[in-house]
């Protein structure tokens, strides 16, 4: 009997339920996206949970899986494993573990699976290391204003850098550009980005799409991006009064600004001109209430999930054949 087998085959169960999750998602994402989110904070959230989607879809399948084994612990009558006793069949279940060695071709599989979210994350760790690599090089080369750090440049340039202790940088060139209603104005937005904790938002979320398909990950990060940017608007309107201003603040440093190269392997780089420039300045001159959530998603969501365990029973019974095949 090993824990071995039984840790592969629950690890080849929560890989399976995954990528066709993903799957399934990368096909229903575009009118999913458009019933759950809105605009802003709470557009955000429901973005969040769509990222967690395959993660934490898999883990309730995981779990429905060996909710048979682990009730039997409490009620005797409902262990499936005596059903079928211990012979050559695979069991999943932590009280009568599989008799079976751990299968080759079973790590085979799911090195297979993991091939693309390791690559991604690291990936994701080479740009965590590069963000907070690129912060210390500007803190050496910018001075200290007040809450800002100016750097000497005749570029436009404003942006957010570092993950764990974000620092707004703005080139001289456009600070001294600005009066200072409109350096306020950018100050606020700014600092929403450093009071919301933005950049390990975006590492949370990046974590969480390394199990998306490539096309769903990118538009959930540019969806994600866009809230941010509104949320941090919308702030920044509240600090100064005058939604007009920051939308018009916001068009005139986007027309100003160039692409930065030094940016592109970075992570949390928020910018105030960064993300649709037509849907912030639509966010802010035309503000919508957020759109109540479809709730009839909400309730197929609860009765999939009452589903789920109302059939573990079977669903214990099937996945232990499937995995049998490996076996």
């Amino acid at each position: 009997m090993s824990w071995l087998t039984l840790v592969q085959a629950l690890a080849l169960t929560m890989a399976g339920a995954m990528i066709i999750l993903a799957l399934a998602f990368g096909v229903i994402d575009r009118g999913l996206r458009a019933r759950l989110t809105g605009t802003g904070a709470r557009s955000e959230r429901s973005l969040t949970m769509l990222a967690a989607l395959p993660l934490l879809g898999a883990a309730v399948f995981v779990a429905g899986c060996l909710f048979p084994a682990l009730a039997a612990l409490w009620v005797p009558s409902m262990d499936h494993c005596l059903a079928h006793g211990q012979g050559g069949h695979l069991h999943l279940c932590p009280t009568h573990l599989p008799a079976h060695s751990s299968s080759w071709v079973g790590w085979l599989v799911l090195g297979l699976a993991g091939i693309v979210p390791v690559f991604y994350l690291t990936d994701l760790f080479r740009r965590l290391i590069a963000t907070e690599r690129l912060k210390s090089q500007l803190e050496r080369a910018s001075q200290r204003e007040g809450v800002v750090r100016l750097i000497e440049a005749s570029a436009v340039i404003c942006f957010v850098v570092g993950v764990f202790r974000p620092v707004l940088f703005v080139s001289r060139a456009l600070w001294e550009g600005l009066n200072e209603s409109e350096r306020g104005v950018l100050v606020a937005h700014e600092l929403a980005h450093i009071a919301r904790r933005d950049s390990l938002r975006e590492v949370f979320a990046r974590l969480l799409l390394a199990f998306h398909l490539p096309t769903s990950r990118a538009r959930l990060l540019e969806d994600l991006s866009l809230t941010r940017e509104q949320a941090c608007d919308d702030q920044a309107a509240h600090v100064c009064g005058d939604r007009l201003a920051v939308a018009q603040l916001i068009v005139r440093i986007k027309r100003m600004a160039l692409p930065s190269p030094s940016l592109s392997a970075t992570l949390g780089a928020a910018s105030i001109s960064g993300a649709s420039l037509d849907a912030r300045i639509e966010h802010l001159l035309d503000p919508q209430p957020d759109a109540q959530p479809d709730l009839r998603l909400w309730w197929a969501i609860g009765l999939l999930l009452i589903a789920i365990f109302a059939a573990a029973h079977f669903l214990h019974h099937d996945v232990e054949h499937l995995l049998a095949a490996l076996y």
